[in-house]
């Protein structure tokens, strides 16, 4: 009941934590859109579904249910999470003292590297069994399995710009390594003949189910998951592409009919990370401002490319007719 109450607990405090940064963020206007309010509040349900009820309880003796419980915590709460998520609602717990290295952890390298060393390390059978038998340690699994999917999808679909070497091959690759690593570790158990967890053997049998059975079902459960959510994911990436590429190339064509000259490499970059419109309204306002006729005083929107580093006039523009 204590481990019950801690695991349940924390996604409160955390929801509690987005619902008042939410508040805070919609007196600036900055408030994210009640579309992704709405999947990080899925999010939580999702986490508390996948530790409390009837899948609780079956974690505790099935291998298969088990492993349900942690592809439910890495990737569809890890998933809903991050598209709730905002620069602005990260801001806050990014400003506190001693995580400012947490930015750090969304880089995909690091992200790619933490989901898969804590997916193997924790499928160890020392410690997949003493998280069984200790509740602080298997609520401490179940952090790690959440946050190691947190991190993981921030760095493919997250709010921060991503590294310009980040694009549409390495993407590929990114999202084939992870989840191909996943169903990799199910075909393990699968195939493995012999019960490799003993202290679920013992309780799997206590329910009159074959250990054997059980734990290959959670390994098919595994490699099912990890190879469809590859080829979804492999299908996103290349459509996301193809639009990405359109939008970055309709921006640099704005720009240049305005006469004005845009850093290329930052476009790329506002475009991964979901900033193209903004760049594009920019780009209107800054070529608005150029044409207004000498003297007259326009109001500037906060934010207006008129002092923006990477919009530069290329031509002087032609004189107004009258």
């Amino acid at each position: 009941m204590l481990r019950l109450l801690g695991e349940i607990g924390v996604p409160l405090l955390i929801g509690v934590a987005y619902a008042w940064q939410v508040r805070r963020l919609e007196r600036k206007g900055r408030a994210p859109s009640l579309a992704r309010q709405i999947c990080f509040a899925a999010g939580l349900l999702v986490i508390a579904l996948a530790i409390a009820g009837p899948l609780g309880n079956l974690s505790e003796d099935l291998v298969s249910a088990h492993m349900v419980q942690h592809l439910l915590l890495m990737d569809l709460a890890g998933f809903l999470l991050v598209m709730g998520v905002t620069g602005p609602v990260m801001a806050p717990l990014m400003a506190l003292p001693g995580l400012g290295w947490m930015r750090s952890l969304f880089h995909p390298a690091i992200a790619l590297a933490v989901f898969i060393g804590a997916f193997a390390i924790w499928h160890i059978p020392a410690l997949y069994e003493g998280a069984a038998q200790n509740p602080a340690l298997h609520a401490i699994e179940h952090g790690v399995f959440l946050f190691s999917g947190f991190i993981k999808w921030m760095a493919l679909v997250g709010p921060f710009p991503a590294p310009l070497w980040f694009a549409t091959g390495i993407q590929v690759v990114y999202v084939a390594t992870e989840h191909l690593f996943v169903a990799a570790v199910g075909n393990v158990f699968m195939w493995a003949g012999t019960p490799i967890y003993a202290v679920y053997a013992e309780r799997t049998a206590a329910r009159g189910i074959d250990p054997v059975t059980d734990q290959s079902i959670g390994g098919g459960i595994m490699a099912v998951e990890g190879m469809l959510l590859t080829l979804i994911l492999l299908g996103w990436v290349l459509l996301r592409w193809s639009r990405h590429d359109t939008e970055r190339q309709e921006i640099i064509e704005l720009a240049e009919q305005h006469g004005l000259a845009l850093d290329e490499s930052r476009v790329s970059r506002a475009v991964l990370a979901g900033h193209g419109e903004n760049l594009r309204r920019r780009v209107l306002e800054q070529a608005e401002a150029r044409t207004t006729p000498a003297g007259e005083k326009r109001d500037t929107p906060a934010g207006n490319v008129a002092s923006d580093p990477n919009l530069t006039p290329t031509a002087t523009p032609p004189a107004q007719a009258g």
